[in-house]
């Protein structure tokens, strides 16, 4: 049985804010987090900010390390310690998720996902959430691919809203508590009933 999300907490933001930032969030001690993050600020976001200035980045999570601080260019905000994460999605235009190590269900996508954010996540990051590429995200190995993938998409306002969309019924759907307890509800009635 995966994990859930609150889908009542991680609600999406119906204020009319412009919504212009690349979000990365988790705690940034974790080796998976700090990989992810060093890749983003040295290889994905340079790309992206040279292609549209316009364009702003967020990196949101407890215990930034001292060696993705000193590599963050001056154009990448770092926001630690946030009391509430949610303030870090009120302006995502796109949740990115290049995360290669670790496995299983990755809470802040699936709270990304919630707000109705459009995600943009690596293949293993992706498995475990069931998220289709194009469909209730998009999907990339790091490399070019995810450079190209995650260019394309802060193209193109309408599949980000269309993703955003289908994300937020997706974990509605299939992994919200609700839908988790029922999971596991229907086991402990198969236990009993054996």
């Amino acid at each position: 049985i995966p994990n859930g999300v609150d889908v009542g907490f991680f609600s999406p933001d119906h204020r009319d804010l412009a919504r212009n930032e690349i979000v990365f969030s988790g705690t940034l001690s974790a080796s998976m987090n700090e990989d992810a993050a060093i890749y983003l600020v040295q290889e994905v976001f340079p790309e992206l900010h040279q292609a549209d200035p316009s364009l702003r980045f967020l990196l949101a999570g407890r215990s930034p390390t001292l060696r993705l601080t000193q590599v963050c260019p001056p154009f990448v905000r770092i926001v630690a310690d946030l009391p509430d994460i949610r303030v870090a999605m009120q302006r995502c235009l796109v949740f990115v998720a290049p995360v290669t190590q670790g496995t299983g269900i990755k809470n802040s996508v699936l709270q990304a996902m919630a707000r109705g954010c459009a995600v943009c996540v690596t293949p293993q990051v992706a498995a475990p959430i069931g998220i289709s590429d194009s469909v209730n995200g998009a999907v990339a190995r790091r490399g070019i691919e995810f450079v190209n993938t995650l260019r394309a998409l802060c193209r193109d306002r309408s599949a980000i809203d269309k993703m955003g969309r289908r994300a937020r019924i997706h974990v509605e759907t299939l992994l919200s508590w609700s839908a988790i307890s029922k999971q596991y509800i229907n086991a402990l009635h198969v236990v009993s009933r054996s």
